[in-house]
Formats: C-alpha cells, structure tokens, sequence
C-alpha cells in the first residue's frame, strides 16, 4: 500500500527567501540589491541589467523606508533608478514610469539642477533617505531592483553575470593561459569567445571596476601553426577580431605559442594583443545561460531547494523533491560542497539544526550511494563516519553550524531541513499547497503520482511482468516526455 502525506499550505513558504537569490533582500513582490562598486549612473544602469534587473524603482515611501534602513550604516549616497535626461524637470523611472510626486522623498529644496551642472540623475541620501538631483558622471554606489519572479538565468551568487545569453565571469587571480583555460573548463565553462562588438562592449563594462589586462581563449598554441589563431574550443577565429595596431605579432610562437590578451593602456582599452602564453593575467570565464525555477537557486549548471520550514524525514524528503522532478541532493565536488557550506547559516538562522542530503544505505545495510545513482566521486565524512547502525537506515546529514559542511549519519526518521538539486532548465513539477505526494517504500523512487522501482538483473520480459506483479505492481508505462526523460535519467545512472 502506499502511503499517502498531506502537504501543508505552509510548503509554499518553506523556501528561505530564495525568489531574490543571494545577497538580494526582498521586500514585496520586488528584490534589491545593495552595490557598494563606484560606478556612473549610466554604468550602474548597466551592472543592474547585467544582473536582470535595473537601477531601483522606489514606487512609494514605504519602499523609501526599507531602503533607507538597508544603507543607513553606509555613510555613502547610492545611485536610483529616477532621472530627468530625456526632459529637464520631468522625471521619471527607468521603465519609463512618470514620479508620483505624492510618493516622492526629495530633501527640501531639491531637485535644483545647481548651478544649471546638468544634475540629471538622483541620488538617495544614507544619512535622511531623502532623494537629491545630482551629476550623472558622479561616482557611487548604487542599487538594483527586479521582480522576484525573474528566472535567475547566471550564478550571480559567484560572481557570474549575464549578457546576449551566455554566462560570464571575471577572475581576478593570474593564471597563465593553459591554466586559465583549464580552471574555467572545471567550472563548466571556457575562455571567453569574442565574436562581437556587443560582447567586447560588455566585457569593457565587466572589467571596468578592475583596470586588468586579461586572457581570452584565443591563441596559435593549439593549431601548431604560427599566426593560425583559434578560440580554446577549437573554433576559428571567425569574421570579428579587434587587434590593436601591428597586432598580431606572432612573436612568441617558438616559445610555447601567441595568446591574445585584452589591453587596459589608456588608448587601447579593449584591444587584442599578443602575449607569451606562460605569461600570468586574470581571465574571463564563460558558459551558458542556466534557468531555475521561483524559489531554487542556481549554481555550476544545477539548480537547489533550500527547505527550512517544513522538516520532514529523509525519505519524505527524497519524495518529495523526486514528486517536483528533482531529487535529494548530491555533492560531487569540492566546489559543491563548498555551495552547501555557503548556504548552512541561512538555515541555522531558520532555527535548523541539520539537512538532509542525498546519501544513504536505505538500499543495503552499511553500504553507502546517492539517491539519484551517480557515482561516489569525494567524500566529506567527519572522523568516524559514516557510523552504519545495525538493523537500522543510515542518512546523509550535514550539521548547519558547520564550518566545512561536514558529514554525518542520522536515523533516517528524523525531521530535518533537506535540500533539493535538479539540472538547470529542467521542468520543475510544481506543488499545489492541497496536493497530497505518495510515500514510495524505500528502494522506490516517485515521479508524479506514481512509484518505480529499478530492476538491474536482467529478465526476459514475461519474468519481469511476474516480479512486478509480484510486489503488486505493473511494468511500466510511458505516456508522455517527461515520463520518458525521467526514466531515461534514472536508468543513466544505474
């Protein structure tokens, strides 16, 4: 028999506020982010877009008030998204919006366009949160607003940020080109393809902030042919290039090969250059654009549920994260565990104690694997674990007051936080607050309404009818693509 919870209505809201993501505060239906990088206000503007948002919309006082409270420590001015460039006098937002002047926060006696300086652009006040016009090439921080709602398609959490549908980031550390190629590849990217314009623009305004000359993918070092350059993916170089004057020089060949660099020299800001490749610069990675579900947050190509209000065992927890199409989280990487790490103190400052995650003995006694089937590829276990009980289910847990996000073994009935883990841009099955999920016996996994369990010795297909019946169930049945697709993901991994 199956087993049957109710999901209460509470499931909605036992996401730790991750509509924003991190480092957002979200207040309404709308995020904010607090920028503390100086930049111009059309740079600012920028910066925001990069991260799908813009320069805050502040529709009303109250608004006002819970800014003014984010920033109050700051002791600096910050850039919002009101300005009166297109029309002196008029001013209005950046989605076009006209100022209510009724919901306005102006500090007496402003606007003032001083002195006729051309005072464009607005500024809120840390110190009273009241507004003032000021020139628009002033230097500040600033803040962006967006939607919660907005699918968070970059990892904006380390540093990615998005443009013309790919995934960029900026890596301070000074690599030499090899190497720099290599440490993008393991964050499932590659050295920056310039094949535009536009991008170069993007990238100019991407390293502004940091005035380094940088690596891109493009070099001779793989074709073996002097002055035959290609992008790290083994592309050509293509119709588009922007050399400095006298490059390429394709001076460096016979000492390991030419690669391109992109200047910061006064004159030539965004100019390829030729360098020797063992040479050590800050690079620039790139990768695709991801997509994550309202409510999941996006990190290396995957997308994570943080659940926090409504605790559940482990095995509930694995339904339920299987019910949306997911699946208990895996750690298959330094990196990885290195994001579980970052996310234990939201869930400590939720009052939880421990999280669930995907690893366990439920299929046999003391022997350990991830619920979804991938490989074991490193462990992080605390000294003495994983402790096996004799005559009872082992889980995976992580302590959230820990440093290192160490791990440990629990009695799988326990109520814990857990954290779900599905591939960016996959469909996630949504929950309706009355929808009541099956509890599949251990050894089953849940897809829908439905339960599967995995045969791995192989059968005629009259034997395999009789197991299935045999533990009152059916072969199964596939009627539609995502049926398919998680069938086909689940048989992968065994």
């Amino acid at each position: 028999m199956i087993l049957r919870i109710l999901i209460l209505s509470s499931i909605l809201y036992g996401v730790l506020s991750q509509q924003c993501g991190q480092g957002w505060q979200q207040y309404g239906d709308t995020c904010y982010l607090i920028k503390s990088d100086l930049k111009w206000w059309d740079e600012a503007r920028k910066n925001c877009q990069n991260l799908q948002a813009d320069l805050a919309i502040i529709p009303s006082q109250d608004v006002n008030t819970f800014l003014s409270g984010l920033i109050k420590d700051s002791n600096r001015d910050f850039w919002i998204g009101l300005h009166d460039t297109s029309n002196e006098g008029n001013f209005q937002w950046v989605d076009g919006t006209a100022l209510d002047q009724s919901q306005a926060s102006w500090k007496p006696g402003e606007p003032n366009d001083y002195n006729l300086l051309g005072e464009d652009c607005v500024q809120v006040r840390a110190d009273t949160g009241l507004w003032n016009d000021e020139n628009c090439v002033t230097p500040l921080p600033y803040i962006c607003s967006r939607k919660q709602n907005v699918e968070i398609k970059c990892d904006e959490s380390n540093g990615w940020s998005n443009s013309n549908g790919k995934c960029y980031l900026f890596v301070e550390e000074q690599r030499s080109w090899d190497r720099a190629a290599s440490e993008c590849e393991l964050v499932g990217g590659q050295l920056v393809k310039v094949e535009s314009q536009d991008t170069q623009d993007y990238l100019n305004v991407l390293t502004s902030r940091y005035r380094r000359t940088y690596w891109i993918g493009l070099s001779d070092s793989n074709s073996n042919t002097e002055g035959d350059y290609k992008w790290s993916d083994d592309t050509s170089l293509g119709s588009y290039n922007n050399w400095a004057v006298t490059e390429p020089n394709n001076k460096y060949f016979a000492s390991g090969g030419n690669c391109a660099e992109v200047l910061d020299t006064v004159n030539s800001v965004g100019k390829w250059s030729t360098a020797p490749c063992s040479q050590t610069l800050s690079f620039i990675c790139q990768r695709p654009e991801g997509i994550c579900a309202t409510g999941w947050r996006l990190f290396d190509g995957n997308c994570y549920q943080i659940n926090a209000n409504s605790p559940k065992t482990w095995t509930d927890s694995k339904h339920y994260c299987e019910a949306q199409g997911g699946y208990l989280t895996s750690i298959l990487s330094d990196r990885e565990n290195e994001f579980i790490t970052s996310q234990l103190p939201e869930l400590k400052k939720a009052g939880r104690t421990d999280v669930w995650f995907g690893m366990s003995d439920v299929a046999s006694d003391g022997n350990f694997v991830w619920s979804e089937g991938a490989p074991i590829t490193v462990n992080f276990w605390n000294p003495g674990q994983p402790s096996n009980t004799k005559g009872q289910t082992d889980c995976g847990s992580i302590y959230t007051d820990s440093a290192t996000a160490a791990w440990d073994t629990k009695n799988c009935y326990v109520l814990q936080a857990f954290i779900c883990k599905i591939k960016a841009g996959a469909a996630v099955q949504t929950i309706p607050p009355s929808k009541e999920i099956g509890s599949c016996p251990s050894n089953w996994a849940l897809f829908g309404d439905n339960c599967y369990y995995f045969g791995t010795n192989p059968k005629s297909w009259s034997a395999a009818k009789t197991t299935c019946e045999s533990m009152q169930a059916s072969l199964s049945s596939i009627l539609d693509a995502d049926e398919q697709s998680f069938l086909s993901g689940k048989y992968a991994n065994i």
